[in-house]
């Protein structure tokens, strides 16, 4: 648990390289193009390279919550809200669903309704995103992770809900960078308390802590200087900053 290399004063005027999301283009049929994503009288429409899909459902109403690559295959995969008065599902469609008009309560998978956060990156082990569920405690803050693979493991109109969470990380998920140049991304975890920390998602056992509760403002960044890729933890007012070699 290295000491900071040095804290300063915020705020910390570098780039930085932590990715936050969310992704803000969808790409369904993964040709590297986003995709166009419209709205149409109780349902959407993605268009991609090669046509139309549209959701919708009669009698309900039907959002885009969200998207993301959840088993790996290059291909992003849509989770929709499905509406009527207090009947609401969530779903998840695979990105491979074929042209035309579906509705999304047999064309998607049915999860917990806490399932509208699909992260940057795999975090369970197996290939493509995973779904986050946050839970900022006084005492203690953790990520619960549901693995996307395992949602599209089920045929499509099933109900996956009652998922088991497929890991808890410690601290709250904040972004993705790579450690050092030419490293695999990783997620970046933000612990509050006194005092704070940072976390990794691949080494659960380190932790950088510096500074204490924060009262306005808490914020993480990568970023490089004289050579070297460093990690800042700024907490309202002042920065604690590692050289990441060390972590």
């Amino acid at each position: 648990m290295p000491a900071p290399d040095r804290i300063t004063s915020a705020p910390l005027r570098v780039t930085n390289l932590l990715r936050t999301g969310p992704r803000t283009t969808m790409d369904t049929d993964g040709d590297g193009r986003p995709d166009d994503v419209g709205t149409r009288p109780a349902g959407i429409t993605v268009t991609r390279a090669d046509g139309t899909v549209t959701f919708t459902a009669a009698g309900h109403d039907v959002s885009l919550l969200t998207w993301g690559d959840l088993d790996g295959d290059r291909r992003d995969d849509v989770v929709l809200s499905v509406d009527a008065g207090a009947d609401h599902q969530v779903r998840v469609v695979n990105g491979r669903t074929r042209l035309g008009t579906h509705d999304p309560r047999r064309a998607g998978v049915r999860v917990d309704d806490d399932r509208t956060f699909v992260w940057l990156r795999n975090l369970d082990g197996r290939p493509g995103a995973d779904f986050v569920v946050l839970h900022r405690g006084t005492d203690r803050s953790t990520t619960d992770v549901y693995s996307g693979a395992a949602v599209l493991d089920h045929r499509p109109g099933a109900d996956a809900r009652g998922q088991p969470r497929a890991r808890r990380l410690r601290g709250l998920v904040r972004g993705v960078a790579a450690l050092s140049p030419g490293q695999a991304p990783e997620t970046l975890l933000y612990e509050p308390g006194t005092p704070a920390a940072v976390r990794f998602a691949s080494r659960p056992g380190v932790a950088l802590r510096a500074l204490g509760a924060a009262e306005r403002v808490e914020d993480l960044a990568v970023f490089d200087h004289g050579g070297n890729r460093w990690v800042g933890l700024t907490i309202d007012r002042r920065v604690a900053i590692w050289a990441l070699p060390r972590c």
